[in-house]
């Protein structure tokens, strides 16, 4: 669905399961029941298997169609992350941060909640690498990523993030800025664009 790569880059929300098939990331569901058959087939291609048998028919044999498991825990939201969350809707984050009030329900809310929770900077250099990376190869996009991480080691944010997620465990960061109005040029995480 259109919009929800960048919903779930930018507020950490965790697909699971079935979810991840249904979300068009994994192209087969296997059971948690199947997996050692599985892998014992893939990698001992048994008699079963002859010479020519491709990986999709031996997935294939252990998956579960998508018509049997439950549905996508974001159904009822797929519309609104499309609205919201596709780049020809949104120029911006706070476009986006504007059109999740907009819809005024608990999706809407939490959502922004969440999204105002974390780094506004990296709000900002999330929403860019993404539009950006929609138009460049792997090894371009690998690129960037490391002139972003590179950028962020320099920066408050990260260690921050760091202190209050797993030293101190207060889950209360101090990010710098503390608003997203409040973040200036994000062009040194691009510096080759």
């Amino acid at each position: 669905p259109k919009g929800l790569g960048l919903f779930l880059a930018l507020n950490g929300y965790r697909l699971k399961g079935c979810d991840v098939l249904h979300a068009g990331i994994a192209t087969h569901y296997i059971e948690q029941d199947n997996i050692d058959n599985l892998i014992k087939d893939l990698l001992n291609n048994t008699n079963e298997y002859k010479h020519g048998i491709s990986t999709p028919s031996i997935l294939s044999k252990y998956s579960v169609h998508p018509s049997k498991l439950p549905e996508f825990t974001l159904k009822n939201d797929l519309d609104s992350i499309e609205k919201i969350f596709a780049f020809d809707n949104s120029k911006c984050i706070e476009d986006i941060v504007l059109g999740l009030e907009k819809l005024n329900n608990d999706f809407g809310s939490n959502t922004v909640k969440q999204l105002l929770s974390v780094s506004p900077t990296s709000l900002k250099v999330v929403y860019r690498a993404l539009q950006q990376g929609q138009n460049k190869n792997l090894r371009e996009c690998l690129d960037m990523e490391f002139d972003i991480v590179s950028e962020f080691m320099k920066q408050h944010d990260f260690y921050e993030g760091i202190r209050a997620q797993l030293v101190d465990k207060d889950r209360n960061p101090k990010w710098n800025p503390t608003q997203l109005q409040h973040v200036k040029s994000i062009d040194n995480y691009f510096p080759n664009i």
